[in-house]
């Protein structure tokens, strides 16, 4: 890749005396539980025929070759949402981009083998929430070695990272509420006061609220670059390596829309959300990967970062108009 600078930084510095928080916290709502309970029961009542119903997903399939977890298209509801008002009205509550949502079913006598979610917590600037909608006291989560019982109605984050399993030991069947969401401050807010500091300078990534589009961005032509095919997956080891193969992408705006987007020689268009600065991350995915353009005519470049906690590297490219 020619004409590029590769640097690296931390900005700011972990507290000496950052300790390891506990594996989950109680967040600050509570819901109605009944009336979850009752509109799920109108619409598909809790069996052994589905232990996930989806109501958030991803509006396009992934692309050739990447991971299920690489960048998708826009996260949108599917027809179940449509039929759930107080479910609706739980997701626009919680201060944060809601990336994935779907409820959990457990039958009497089931569970599962101890497992972790890779690329998945604050650490990746995602969190996951639960809401108890039915359960049982035969019911458990057991995460990192320690027994919870969630109350009905109850917010609560979880660090799936950890290993983790659940168990259902009663007589009747136990759902929850899933929510995959990206870590912003006012979603950081809702949690106990003693993770405020850990929040504030532990290992996170806190990702900034999505901000419209400027008129100035909307009426650029489109510019092409060189992306560097790792840069599109999670979890690489170095993800703005110079010499792993690289594929011509060109930012775009859609005026119409609102919004630029990122389309690749495979023809696939990623959509990207603005988060300030005219820089830009995909939809449905955190601040672990953005674009932001700088400059102009000869000197227009763009600035890939890569960030997990409060690690950033950066590679800047020269943008060229196709």
């Amino acid at each position: 890749m020619t004409a590029a600078t590769l640097t690296a930084e931390r900005p700011g510095t972990r507290p000496a005396a950052a300790v390891a928080m506990p594996a989950a916290a109680r967040l600050a709502p509570s819901f109605n539980a009944g009336w979850l309970a009752a509109e799920l029961r109108r619409v598909c009542p809790p069996s052994d025929d589905w232990r996930s119903l989806v109501l958030r997903a991803p509006g396009g399939r992934a692309l050739p070759g990447i991971p299920a977890d690489g960048p998708h298209g826009d996260w949108t509801d599917t027809p179940w949402l449509e039929r759930l008002p107080h479910t609706r009205y739980i997701l626009k509550a919680v201060p944060a981009p809601v990336v994935s949502a779907r409820f959990l079913c457990r039958a009497p006598g089931s569970g599962a083998v101890g497992r972790i979610e890779a690329a998945q917590g604050p650490y990746w600037g995602t969190a996951r929430l639960h809401v108890p909608v039915e359960t049982n006291a035969q019911t458990l989560l057991l995460l990192d070695g320690e027994v919870h019982r969630w109350n009905p109605g109850d917010l609560w984050f979880g660090d799936f990272t950890r290993t983790h399993q659940v168990r259902n030991q009663g007589s009747e069947h136990s759902v929850h509420l899933a929510l995959d969401v990206l870590l912003t401050e006012p979603l950081a807010r809702l949690f106990p006061v003693a993770w405020r500091d850990w929040f504030r300078a532990g290992d996170v990534l806190v990702n900034r609220i999505p901000r419209p589009v400027g008129r100035a961005a909307l009426e650029a032509p489109p510019r092409a670059f060189e992306l560097p095919s790792a840069f599109l997956l999670r979890e690489h080891p170095d993800p703005l390596d110079g010499y792993a193969p690289t594929q011509r992408a060109v930012l775009a705006p859609e005026p119409a829309a609102g919004r630029m987007v990122l389309r690749l020689e495979s023809g696939r268009t990623l959509p990207l959300v603005h988060v300030g600065g005219e820089e830009y991350r995909f939809a449905g995915r955190s601040e672990e990967r953005t674009l932001q353009t700088r400059g102009e005519g000869a000197r227009a470049e763009i600035l890939l970062r890569a960030r997990a906690g409060r690690l950033e590297r950066q590679r800047t490219v020269p943008l060229r108009t196709p």
